[in-house]
């Protein structure tokens, strides 16, 4: 299993619609994604909602950034028990 599948798991597993899109090109699956130049060559883009991001802070306005919910919290955890499980952490 990859880590994108491990990612997908998780997020899923914590409530989190995931989908990848259709399109192939726009799946960042390309050598010259910034997310895939690391030393393991691979990596993972999250494209977030502008309806997600806004229930991870009190608003999107510079001001309400600076206010994250405790949904960031949990998304972030999400996020992060998929790393673990795809060993990227």
């Amino acid at each position: 299993m990859d880590l994108r599948e491990h990612l997908r798991l998780e997020l899923e597993r914590h409530g989190y619609k995931v989908s990848i899109h259709a399109n192939s090109e726009l799946q960042g699956s390309s050598a010259a994604n910034i997310c895939n130049r690391g030393r393991r060559g691979a990596g993972v883009q999250l494209e977030l909602s502008s309806g997600l991001r806004r229930t991870f802070f009190e608003s999107l306005t510079a001001a309400g950034r600076r206010q994250p919910t405790p949904e960031l919290a949990r998304f972030a955890g999400a996020v992060r028990a998929g790393l673990r499980a795809g060993g990227a952490l």
